[in-house]
């Protein structure tokens, strides 16, 4: 057997060739302080110096991670709570936003975490033998791992500048950027001298030194800061405001009224002012509040908290040099900004596009009764979709309102979304696409032509409007539109209506599409059948479980038709109904399941944040394989056609992401959101008399906090746990009899002794001999430190020193009792988890170098022991006990796509299991039981995986393990 070298930096197995290649070309930092070592060593060899010849004998955990431990201790009196993994990039620094670890508030439909255990059970359906008699072996020990590897997968496939990675290696690349060199856009124009954008908010608070002027103290600002922002009403205010002493406290106000007072004559505004107007439409009179849109442009442009981050020219980034392989994410790498560039640059050299985004939709105010509000929100394409803002304020009403409203901009030289809102602003009637041409009868086929609509064709229609009506109404009818008078877009230069109407993830994919196929997927299973499937998924960090079932919500929101898409498929993959059984046809049902399929695909590809002519394509052929199979609904009885106008909006999707960028630059979810604060909580802050006069005033003295840069409070910052007592030595341990009893790990001392076998002697490469070996080791350990969640954590530069963000968790903890509900039983939870296998034949980084397994011990090596148990050698810091399932194969199953697992067994029927370096888990995974024709009544959530021998491997917990996992 040729001899093997092992490399301390990632506990890799190398023949002496293999390790000099690795060596040389690795990019992790601790094999790459090895590499370093070695060449000082050789550049000045010194026969006495033994500290090289010592690191290279141990294994060096290095400083590629950082570790935090809560050593409060369990419910238990045991174990610590968790571990946070903070993982840093290939240089060993922490990864800066829009890295290949990307934020998790960046994208709000992610599942959420449950602390509280397993919700979901499991089945353990009859599945047919494979044939694989022998036991499957475990993956060698130590697992191998690159720490310079992000813990979730890489974003989507083609790496784009600082979110993106290669296919093979995950390291990250810059695209290759093509200019329009003939174009002065984004110039400063030297003639304009403007006053530094803080310098200008500090001249006009007028306190000195005083940092919190106008008032007086902390205290003084973060009690008007609450006053306004978060407390009651006026009157409640001025009454507590009595009670307190004002003169001891220092307070400048003594009421609500000297409070308005001086925040609307102290504190700067850096926001236009809103104005009032009345709008007469058939002889009735209507109040619109409005700020000068123009003056809301200029306001952001000028902000500095955007300075450094402005889009101000368009871009053509590609993947590779050839620039076939062309890439979308910021509006400005969309065609529609160049091309728009290119026609300024001819009429006016030198001008800087500035896109303004509008979006409109009917928000209800009150809880009871029907007092609504149309808010409408404006923000520009310049700022990147990492930092988003917004600010903001029938048929002929509307147009009446918002050509008022934007009158300004038809001088300077925009974007609706929910379809209702899209066809009151094309002034399209319903049921028709509002982009293009297409009937009725052909919403739902995908081969119909996608002729444009002509704008100029309806712009002439518009224009006899003061003549003879039925003319007029006729015009109008042959241009498929409504009789509008002026819509507010006639006038704004540089945009076509009919292609400004964006794609729109909320309203189409999940509050449209999604929302029908849940629907139907109730109507083709049953309810209850559903409902029981729901109830028995195992948890997991990006999961949320409906433990009541979905049938029965309702008013569900977009986010939780989001989190339902997680799971959907594993509710229908290879599990027949009774209801459908004799009514369906087999070939009906995995049509049924292609086309869920598909959808899901589709609905997770629409979302990258960066888009590539390859994944363009992939998305497209997700919507072509639904096309393919969609009519099998109509084929069981669930519909009579598919001729509906969201569907129909999918075949765009393409083309909008071409012109405009990723969908995420135009996404409504973020503007859903601001009806809340901006409309309900401005409405709620009101006497309800003159309410919309008074909401503007609230939001204008809102904004005057929020904008204040120099008072030292932030908006974004929140409170975060101190960590002071992280490295503390007295952790309390957990006994390994416990481990056996209530962790699960019934050979946790056999596996830990192969794991200090193999650490002890790599030269040891059979089964038998390692066994031998491991069984006369005396392990000196009655006990170890256990954690019961380990987190993987990033730390953006934006953050506060207290903050990060949990990128993904894995929990390792038994049950408990819960001190607070009567001491009832929280079931345990033991999660699944995608490990690095360093006994595959390859080397990169597919699926296939991967194996699943269940972690069920996370624990480490007490320092006084690990001389003895080690002979000098340095462990990994934090190891897990895990039980393993099969290896992938090399394509998933047919129809649904996913890959399936079993338990693994050793020869003598007991789980494969095995102790590994913790930095060997790649990420959490969630498996989906196969459910066998009709649940078994006793398995639950926190059981179903050791109930269950069968699995499916979900591929949609979140767009990145969907990245990875398909």
């Amino acid at each position: 057997m040729a001899m093997t070298t092992p490399c301390p930096g990632c506990f890799v197995y190398f023949s002496p060739d293999g390790f000099s290649r690795h060596i040389l070309n690795t990019t992790n930092p601790a094999c790459r302080s090895i590499f370093e070592q070695i060449i000082r060593a050789a550049a000045a060899p010194d026969p006495d110096d033994e500290a090289l010849g010592d690191s290279l004998a141990g294994y060096e955990t290095g400083d590629e991670m950082e570790v935090n431990l809560d050593t409060s201790g369990g419910a238990d009196g045991g174990a610590s709570d968790d571990i946070d993994v903070a993982w840093l990039d290939h240089e060993g620094n922490q990864p800066e936003r829009g890295s290949e670890v990307p934020d998790a508030d960046e994208f709000p439909w992610d599942g959420e975490e449950d602390d509280e255990g397993g919700i979901i059970p499991e089945d353990d359906g009859a599945l047919e033998s494979d044939g694989d008699e022998e036991p499957w072996p475990p993956p060698a020990v130590p697992g191998d791992f690159d720490l310079d590897q992000s813990p979730l997968p890489a974003q989507p496939p083609q790496p784009v500048d600082e979110n993106a990675n290669t296919a093979t290696g995950g390291e990250p690349v810059k695209p290759f950027v093509e200019t329009l060199q003939s174009s002065r856009a984004g110039e400063p124009l030297p003639e304009h001298v403007l006053e530094p954008g803080y310098s200008g908010y500090k001249t006009g608070l007028a306190g000195g030194n005083n940092q919190w002027a106008p008032f007086n103290s902390k205290l003084d600002w973060e009690l008007a800061r609450w006053a306004k922002v978060r407390g009651p009403g006026s009157t409640a205010v001025s009454d507590l405001l009595g009670i307190m002493l004002q003169d001891k406290l220092g307070l400048s106000y003594k009421n609500s009224r000297e409070l308005n007072q001086i925040i609307d004559t102290d504190l700067p505004n850096d926001r236009p002012r809103f104005e009032r107007r009345d709008i007469k439409i058939a002889g009735e009179t209507f109040d619109i509040f409005y700020r000068n849109p123009l003056e809301c442009v200029k306001a952001l442009f000028a902000d500095p908290e955007f300075a450094g981050d402005l889009l101000l020219r368009p871009e053509r980034h590609f993947a590779d040099a050839s620039k076939t392989d062309q890439l979308y994410h910021e509006m400005n790498t969309g065609r529609w900004w160049w091309d728009t560039q290119q026609a300024l640059d001819i009429k006016k050299p030198g001008g800087t596009i500035v896109p303004v985004i509008i979006s409109s939709d009917k928000t209800q105010v009150t809880l009871f009764g029907s007092k609504q509000a149309y808010p409408v929100y404006l923000t520009i394409g310049n700022i990147p979709k990492n930092c988003p803002c917004a600010s903001g304020a029938v048929v002929n009403l509307f147009h009446a309102c918002m050509r008022k409203i934007l009158a300004p901009l038809t001088k300077a030289g925009i974007d609706a979304r929910d379809y209702p809102k899209q066809l009151l602003v094309t002034g399209i009637k319903s049921t028709s696409c509002p982009k293009c041409k297409v009937t009725k009868e052909d919403l739902g086929n995908p081969t119909a032509p996608l002729e444009n609509r002509d704008l100029e064709g309806v712009l002439r229609a518009l224009m006899p409007v003061s003549g003879d009506p039925l003319e007029f109404t006729r015009a109008c009818k042959h241009n498929g539109i409504k009789p509008v008078v002026h819509p507010f877009w006639e006038d704004l230069p540089y945009v076509n209506i009919y292609r400004s109407i964006t794609s729109d993830i909320l309203h189409q994919v999940y509050q449209g599409i999604v929302k029908h196929l849940i629907s139907w997927i109730e109507k083709l299973y049953g309810p209850e059948e559903i409902d029981e499937r729901c109830k028995r998924f195992p948890p997991n960090h990006h999961i949320r479980l409906f433990m009541n079932g979905i049938s029965s919500l309702s008013r569900v929101t977009g986010r939780e038709h989001s989190q339902m898409c997680s799971f959907l498929l594993g509710l229908i993959a290879e599990s027949p109904s009774l209801r459908v059984s004799h009514s369906v046809s087999a070939e009906d049902q995995k049509r049924v399941v292609r086309a869920v399929k598909a959808l899901l695909d589709f609905a997770f590809l629409s979302q990258y944040p960066v888009h590539s002519t390859t994944t363009l394509q992939q998305l497209q052929d997700a919507l072509r394989r639904f096309h393919q199979d969609m009519d099998v609904f109509i084929t069981v009885g669930i519909r009579t056609n598919m001729n509906f106008p969201k569907l129909h909006s999918f075949l765009h999707y393409v083309s909008m992401i071409k012109l405009f960028g990723t969908t995420d630059n135009y996404n409504t979810e973020y503007t859903e959101r601001l009806h809340i604060d901006l409309a309900k909580d401005a409405y709620r802050a009101t006497n309800h008399k003159n309410e919309y006069s008074q909401m503007t005033i609230w939001l204008e003295r809102k904004k005057r906090f929020f904008g204040t840069r120099t008072s030292g409070y932030s908006p974004y910052c929140r409170p975060g746990t101190s960590s002071e007592n992280d490295e503390a030595s007295d952790r309390r341990s957990v006994a390994i009899s416990r481990l056996v009893d209530d962790y699960g790990a019934k050979h946790f001392t056999i596996a830990l002794a192969r794991f200090i076998v193999m650490i002890r002697n790599p030269d040891l490469r059979t089964n038998r001999l390692i066994e031998d070996k491991a069984s006369d080791l005396h392990m000196y350990l009655s006990s170890v430190p256990v954690y019961h969640v380990a987190k993987f954590i990033a730390k953006y530069p934006a953050q506060a020193d207290d903050e990060s963000t949990t990128l993904d968790s894995i929990h390792a903890k038994p049950a408990r009792k819960n001190p607070t509900r009567n001491k009832e039983v929280v079931p345990g939870r033991f999660d699944t988890a995608l490990i690095r296998d360093s006994g595959t034949a390859t080397a990169g980084d597919g699926l296939t170098d991967y194996r699943v397994g269940q972690v069920r011990v996370i624990f480490s090596i007490p320092e006084r022991s690990i001389l003895r148990l080690f002979h000098g050698l340095k462990p990994p810091k934090y190891l897990a006990y895990i039980e393993w399932f099969t290896p992938f194969r090399q394509t998933p199953e047919p129809d649904h796509g996913l890959y399936r697992l079993k338990r693994a067994y050793d020869p003598g029927g007991g789980r494969l299991v095995s102790v590994i370096p913790l930095v060997s888990i790649r990420q959490s995974v969630h498996l989906f039981p196969h459910f066998p024709r009709q649940v078994l009544q006793e398995w639950a959530s926190h059981n179903v995986l050791d109930t269950c021998d069968n699995f499916l491997l979900n591929s949609q917990t979140d767009r990145y393990g969907f990245a990875r996992l398909r």
